[in-house]
């Protein structure tokens, strides 16, 4: 027996081939951009980049700097106006 493929509507057929030009539309750069994350959203012809690397260093300085101040404010009396 064979099996009956079910037919697609002309949306469904449309949609595929919007993506697909939208794909084809994107220089070589941005394409390597979004397969190595740096690129986060491809919609409506927006590129919006974020570097997960930025995001984790500004992480990492506003948790390097709360302990610090508190440490420096126990021992110079100066910067305890800070």
């Amino acid at each position: 027996m064979k099996k009956e493929r079910k037919k697609k509507t002309k949306n469904e057929r449309m949609e595929k081939e919007r993506e697909r030009n939208d794909w084809n539309k994107r220089t070589e750069n941005e394409r390597m951009e979004q397969k190595n994350g740096k690129m986060k959203e491809w919609k409506n012809g927006e590129i919006k980049y974020k570097n997960k690397e930025k995001e984790r260093k500004k992480e990492r300085k506003k948790e390097v700097k709360k302990p610090l101040r508190a440490c420096l404010r126990s021992k110079l009396p100066y910067l305890q106006e800070l």
